[in-house]
């Protein structure tokens, strides 16, 4: 069977009322038993990937991707290079060479909007995630066009981190409250580290045994490396002290001193965001975001440059995973 042939799949969705409306993801769902997904994907990539580049997200629903194994078939050609978690924060096993789990923080927290690892130097383009299960109440995945986001920020606030250099995130390793040098890094070899932080632009401000303190100075707006187009790409508002629940915010700063949280943001020239800033971005997330809801066997690709993801609390059973390149 040739799957480039389009009508062997249907859109979930009329395209045609998604171009109108901007709703996301655009789906695509097997009409009959097609072969795998990554058969027709491969037979009809360079279309595909035109589509993530103009909407930043497809769902590709009911084609039998049914574990972890047929997943990662999905991935190598979904992928032209994986990425290791380095850099990272959220708790995560890696399952397999390319896929993790999507996240291991409790069902009762929400993880708000935020484009993958966009503090790293080379983030990752795409990120592919894969519902194994899905039988919970809530567990929605939240999605962000951030070009949308970028417009719905108030300008003074954009022209002031353009004056400003950028932010400044901090981290502090070996907290106990945030992830240790290990986690991060994948090593606890201080050479390895040092040379990696040198290459990754990122500031080693002290480092004593398991403890150690970074900084790294990056853009708040970048520019889609293929289009262009200006985007909101940053975890300014994702790690600032105020977007933290305020009884946890206060006992983390009883204890650890407001400069001694796991993660921090601030102005690249040292100064405090104001509140009322983050209060406006985080509005402007709530602005654009649209709820996605899970089925067993759906596959969501990214274009983790255009769109920002996150995760509803919830009660139930959820297994979600991931790979990234």
């Amino acid at each position: 069977m040739k799957f480039n042939n389009w009508k062997n799949i249907k859109s979930e969705s009329i395209v045609e009322r998604k171009l109108k409306t901007g709703l996301l993801p655009l789906t695509y769902r097997a009409e009959e038993n097609v072969s795998t997904l990554q058969t027709w994907f491969a037979e009809n990539q360079t279309s595909l990937f035109q589509e993530l580049t103009r909407f930043g997200a497809i769902l590709f629903r009911g084609f039998s991707v049914n574990s972890t194994d047929a997943f990662e078939d999905v991935v190598n050609v979904a992928l032209e290079k994986t990425s290791q978690y380095v850099e990272g924060a959220t708790p995560r096993t890696s399952v397999s060479r390319s896929v993790y789990t999507s996240t291991e923080f409790p069902p009762s927290e929400e993880i708000a909007l935020h484009n993958e690892l966009s503090y790293t130097v080379v983030p990752p383009s795409k990120i592919l995630f894969y519902c194994n299960e899905s039988n919970c109440q809530g567990g929605e995945t939240p999605i962000a066009d951030v070009r949308k986001v970028l417009k719905y920020i108030d300008p003074e606030i954009i022209d002031e981190f353009s004056r400003r250099g950028g932010y400044r995130l901090v981290r502090n390793f070996g907290a106990s409250l945030g992830p240790s040098v290990e986690k991060v890094f994948g090593t606890t070899d201080r050479k390895r580290i040092f040379t990696y932080c040198e290459e990754a632009d990122i500031k080693i401000e002290s480092f004593e045994h398991d403890k150690m303190v970074t900084s790294q100075v990056r853009p708040a707006v970048h520019k889609h490396p293929t289009t262009g187009e200006l985007l909101w790409f940053n975890h300014v508002a994702f790690w600032h002290s105020s977007s933290l629940p305020t009884n946890y915010r206060e006992m983390m700063e009883k204890s650890l001193g407001a400069d001694g949280l796991p993660f921090l943001t601030r102005f690249a020239d040292d100064s405090l965001i104001p509140e009322s800033y983050i209060a406006n971005i985080r509005q402007a997330y709530c602005n654009a975001e649209q709820l996605f809801t899970w089925k067993p066997g759906d596959v969501l690709l990214l274009d983790n440059w255009l769109v920002a993801h996150g995760r509803k609390a919830f009660n139930g059973t959820r297994k979600v995973f991931v790979a990234m390149g």
